[in-house]
């Protein structure tokens, strides 16, 4: 669940430095282009939505005082996010250097557009490895039903005599142990 949200944050993250990037290129100031975002984002999700609250926050906090820099830099420790703590960073260094902001957005959201892609793109194939792995684990079930149905005297021996039933219970043990392996080795966070 925690990876869902920091997911649908990076995403609402992306489209807030979109929502920036158009205000800045009609020539406003970054602090007005924040303000026009709160008030899109506001619409778009709500007073509750995880990054309306944020800027509508940061927009108060323009008005008593406080710098851009500031709030995005409380905004990425409060989110434990590392592309906006990224973002922060960069945006602090730009304002101090005099840099072209505008800029530093655009690329920033290019890098985050291209590493969600990427990041789809992996999943897509460990969810796909992980359905044939789940098909593999149901095979020798599938196998045996079938002599069930149509070869039942092709199993007698193993599970009517006391060595085949012996030799069927250390290979289910063996086959449920390298199942909990094969969980535990595509187990894989991206």
């Amino acid at each position: 669940m925690q990876k869902r949200q920091q997911e649908r944050l990076n995403e609402q993250f992306r489209e807030v430095l979109g929502y920036i990037k158009e205000v800045l290129q009609t020539g406003a100031a970054l602090e007005q282009a924040v303000a026009e975002t709160s008030k899109s984002m506001t619409r778009a999700y709500g007073e509750k939505g995880m990054l309306a609250e944020e800027l509508n926050r940061m927009v108060r906090q323009m008005n008593v005082g406080i710098s851009l820099e500031t709030s995005f830099s409380d905004f990425a420790k409060r989110s434990c996010n590392e592309d906006i703590r990224s973002f922060a960073e960069v945006l602090v260094i730009a304002r101090k250097s005099g840099g072209g902001i505008g800029n530093v957005i655009l690329y920033t959201e290019s890098v985050l557009r291209e590493k969600q892609e990427t990041l789809r793109q992996i999943s897509m194939v460990l969810h796909a490895k992980e359905y044939e792995t789940s098909i593999l684990k149901l095979m020798p079930f599938g196998i045996l039903a079938y002599f069930l149905l149509f070869l039942p005297e092709f199993l007698t021996p193993l599970y009517h005599s006391v060595v085949g039933i012996a030799t069927m219970s250390i290979l289910l043990i063996l086959y449920v142990l390298l199942c909990y392996m094969t969980d535990r080795l595509s187990d894989i966070s991206v």
